[in-house]
């Protein structure tokens, strides 16, 4: 999130996320031309372009992860991202890398989180 926060001012930023993405990502997605214009486009414009967002805790099961993002839009809604995540060997390191990123729909009208009650 912090490498698509930059993306608008520095000219890196791009290139940066595009190499957190796991290689099949990264051959899905790509090249960097196309990748950029797929994170700019409307579905995914708000990840360069919020008003704020915080991750939580990562779901890890041995070699795969997820992380919800919630993110406020410049429009003011709430939008949430799940970020896939799996450990990646490269450059004689392991690391994480994102395999997709996901819009998870927003909890309906009314609706209270679970283990929240209701007032």
């Amino acid at each position: 999130m912090e490498h698509l926060q930059a993306w608008r001012s520095d000219p890196e930023a791009a290139a940066g996320v595009f190499a957190l993405a796991s290689p099949l990502n990264r051959a899905a997605t790509g090249p960097l031309p196309r990748f950029k214009q797929l994170v700019e486009s409307p579905g995914y414009a708000c990840l360069i372009d919020n008003r704020g967002w915080i991750a939580g805790a990562a779901e890890v099961d041995g070699d795969v992860a997820a992380v919800l993002v919630s993110l406020v839009a410049d429009d003011g809604r709430l939008r949430l991202f799940r970020f896939y995540l799996s450990r990646t060997d490269a450059d004689g390191r392991t690391r994480w890398a994102t395999d997709a990123v996901v819009e998870a729909p927003p909890l309906p009208p009314g609706a209270a989180p679970a283990g929240r009650a209701e007032p």
